[in-house]
């Protein structure tokens, strides 16, 4: 798959997870979408890294069943201000995989 296939099917993917995980009690203005790979697994500190499509790393707990080449949808909150770097994650949920030497080469 290329670059641009994988883009496109996180983008989408990102669309789905917005319909999946709606909320009547949630305002989605606090709440978005987002869409990632699975770079790397810390298992010293039991953390999953992800990275978005614009190349942005982000990280969760419990490392469970995920793999390196897992593909995860989210819901982030903004947390209520402008900057990204306080983000959280509200719910995440695995969204398929994708071979991680085939899309970091392309």
């Amino acid at each position: 798959m290329t670059k641009k296939a994988i883009i496109t099917l996180l983008i989408m993917l990102s669309l789905l997870a917005c319909v999946g995980f709606a909320n009547p009690k949630r305002e989605m203005g606090d709440y978005y979408p987002r869409a990632f790979v699975v770079s790397q697994l810390d298992y010293a500190r039991d953390m999953v890294i992800v990275t978005d499509a614009v190349g942005f790393e982000w990280e969760f707990e419990e490392i469970e069943d995920w793999e390196v080449g897992d593909m995860v949808v989210a819901i982030m909150s903004d947390n209520a201000t402008p900057i990204m770097s306080d983000d959280y994650f509200v719910e995440i949920q695995f969204a398929g995989y994708i071979n991680p030497i085939e899309y970091w080469e392309n």
